[in-house]
């Protein structure tokens, strides 16, 4: 995948740029695409680990990790979406595969 950058962040190192282009890509998918009207900004973001796909500012795909204890009893993954535009490149599988590694690696989990 050309040009594609993975980027892992918890809350305190995201920009306020990367927090709102997050904050942005996750509206357009759950609330405009898939009409799930939820409060998206849930107060969990600040104890989740940032995993996302990015090319020339834009999100690609994205999904939040939790240690255990956070949401659940386990590890968990959460708010997994791949921007419409991309969802041709396959990066789903990528993502979670990435994701398991960070909760294996970092998390310790």
């Amino acid at each position: 995948m050309k040009d594609v950058i993975w980027k892992v962040k918890t809350f305190d190192e995201l920009s306020a740029t990367e927090l709102y282009t997050i904050l942005k890509i996750r509206q357009e998918v759950f609330i405009v695409e898939q009409t799930c009207y939820y409060l998206d900004a849930d107060g969990f973001d600040e104890k989740a680990i940032h995993l996302w796909a990015e090319r020339a500012g834009e999100i690609l795909a994205y999904c939040r990790i939790f240690n255990r204890g956070v949401k659940y009893e386990e590890a968990s993954i959460g708010r997994v979406l791949t921007n419409q535009k991309f969802r041709n490149l396959k990066l789903g599988k990528i993502l979670m595969n990435f994701a398991v590694s960070i909760i294996e690696s970092r998390l310790k989990a």
